[in-house]
């Protein structure tokens, strides 16, 4: 009989090194001013498949199309814009889409190789041991941004509504209030007191995609040239109404400095009334035959005193109380 070659045992696999600490968002926050220029350096100039998957987490988290290396690096050129950029984003600033994005990127990292490995024990009469190698270069950097992003997944995404008490905001802190008046199921009226404050929303709102509806072009229309009936701006307002719903955008209403009384545009068919109430906009949808997707926000934009605004915004948009 032939005798059986016994077959040689196969090889361990390493053992998988652990990833980094899970971080809360104000530490993770906090962790990344400790990062030295030299890491930051040290990331974009020696990039690995993991700090790759990390950097392109990062980028799809801010809504960036462009995940490319050479991106990620241009951005690693300047590490305290792309911090200031995050920190602005917060945990509430991505769509849902740009989160599972983020998390399918990060999932595919290997994040325990960007950390130290502990040096295997020797067995007895074993061969010098080969020389553990340390980190790859910029590991700090990366494993900081790693953490904020999975900071920032694992938030929970609800949010206390903002009260109507007209809270002076700077530009970088827009998209974050937004964001969490969105969670807070509440609909946003923005007043800017100045024409270049105007400006600087607006170029937000087109950067961040949301639908236009220039409200104060088509009063001109209405009551100076006289080219326009209030049913056709009714008509304009309730198609793009119904549009944004059902493609989940947020709608931006362009008020002007004098904004007209809303409910005069409003009638059950087109522009219900409750339409300015977040909570019952489901309904809203239902009664114009289509559903609203999630994303869709009223956002109201004028520019006017603060004063002014306190005084005649009540009297002209429906549902004011309840708004951001």
């Amino acid at each position: 009989k032939a005798k059986a070659v016994a077959k040689a045992a196969s090889p361990e696999p390493p053992p998988k090194v652990a990833g980094p600490e899970k971080l809360s968002v104000f530490d993770a926050e906090t962790n990344l001013n400790f990062v030295e220029d030299d890491d930051w350096a040290q990331l974009a100039e020696h990039p690995n498949d993991t700090s790759q998957k990390v950097l392109e987490a990062v980028l799809l988290l801010m809504g960036d199309p462009d995940t490319t290396w050479e991106n990620a690096a241009a951005a690693l050129q300047k590490p305290e814009a792309l911090v200031q950029e995050l920190r602005a984003l917060g945990p509430l600033g991505s769509t849902e889409l740009q989160l599972q994005q983020a998390s399918l990127a990060l999932a595919a990292a290997e994040l325990g190789r960007l950390m130290p490995k502990a040096a295997a024990k020797a067995k007895p009469k074993a061969e010098p041991k080969a020389e553990v190698k340390g980190p790859p270069g910029g590991a700090p950097a990366a494993i900081a941004l790693a953490q904020l992003v999975e900071a920032y997944l694992s938030a929970e995404k609800t949010a206390q509504k903002i009260p109507q008490m007209w809270p002076v905001l700077s530009y970088n802190k827009i998209h974050q209030s937004v964001q969490q008046a969105l969670y807070a199921q509440q609909h946003l009226c923005l007043v800017c007191t100045t024409p270049l404050a105007t400006a600087a929303t607006l170029l937000y709102c087109q950067l961040a995609g949301c639908a236009i509806f220039n409200l104060q072009e088509l009063q001109v229309k209405i009551n100076l040239c006289k080219s326009m009936t209030l049913e056709a701006a009714r008509a304009e307002l309730g198609s793009i109404l119904k549009s944004s719903m059902t493609q989940g955008l947020r709608l931006v209403v362009l008020l002007g400095s004098a904004p007209p009384n809303l409910r005069r545009l409003c009638d059950a068919s087109q522009v219900p009334m409750d339409v300015f109430d977040f909570e019952k906009i489901s309904e809203v949808a239902q009664s114009l035959g289509t559903t609203c997707k999630r994303g869709f926000q009223l956002l109201l934009l004028t520019e006017m005193s603060k004063g002014k605004a306190e005084k005649s915004l009540p009297q002209l948009v429906p549902a004011i109380d309840e708004m951001a």
